[in-house]
């Protein structure tokens, strides 16, 4: 629980007609480090998974057909949240990772069908970590055999949230080695997922290396959820990738 000195100031935001109050912390669940760096911990995820089920327990009341569960998961290899150059928060291996190696296992994700989900979950958080879940958030389709149709909110409640943007190679066949040179590809996404949940490595990684992911595999950018919009731009006024990496190529 955020203690009362984490709850001082209340900062109201309001978007058509509806109010969303965020609670403000400069501490609670974050690792405060110089230059205004922080860096979640175990107590940022395990307050976003509880927000999270409060939302679930209300859309319960709601809805007979709502079947969402947290999953369990995260990552399964030794890893470190660190600054990455010009990127801000990375995600770092600190093992060696062979090509094919299960990086992540399976969530935890938290889906978002409807505006008054996303503003309940983001009214229980203290407003720095919000603006953070703002950042960290991003749009899927329903199926992605039609990615056109029926978009929902998607939030990694794990630190999977903080890994970077990487483009996916496109290599010619029967290329060299040089795509398991981290030297040469250090921009490049060494991650993919799988159809089972999973997320592996596409390549050797080296301890030391940031995890990248290619977030136009996943992410919806002229999306139909207008409000989702709306409230990142509320909370957070800078472009992290987003705007402009999409699964659709709907620029």
């Amino acid at each position: 629980m955020a203690t009362a000195a984490e709850v001082e100031r209340m900062e109201e935001v309001k978007n058509k007609g509806m109010e969303l109050v965020l609670k403000d912390s400069s501490s609670f669940g974050i690792e405060r480090k110089p230059g205004n760096f922080s860096i979640p911990n175990e107590s940022t995820w395990n307050l976003l998974q509880q927000a999270y089920q409060r939302v679930l327990s209300d859309a319960d009341d709601d809805r007979d057909d709502d079947d969402r569960e947290p999953t369990q998961g995260g990552f399964v290899v030794s890893y470190r949240v660190k600054h990455s150059p010009h990127k801000g928060r990375g995600v770092f291996s600190e093992d060696f990772v062979r090509k094919g190696d299960v990086v992540i296992k399976t969530g935890p994700v938290a889906n978002f069908y409807t505006e008054d989900e996303w503003r309940k979950f983001l009214a229980q958080l203290p407003s720095a970590l919000a603006r953070d879940v703002a950042q960290w958030a991003y749009i899927v389709p329903e199926s992605y055999d039609d990615p056109e149709t029926d978009h929902s909110v998607m939030l990694d409640l794990y630190a999977g949230s903080l890994m970077n943007h990487g483009d996916t190679a496109l290599l010619p066949p029967h290329s060299s080695s040089s795509a398991n040179d981290p030297n040469m590809n250090s921009s490049l996404a060494n991650t993919v997922s799988s159809s089972d949940g999973n997320i592996y490595a596409s390549r050797d990684i080296e301890s030391g290396e940031e995890f990248l992911t290619d977030y136009k595999l996943f992410h919806i950018k002229n999306h139909q959820l207008n409000w989702f919009d709306s409230i990142r731009n509320q909370l957070f006024t800078e472009d992290h990738g987003f705007k402009i990496l999409s699964l659709v190529d709907d620029s």
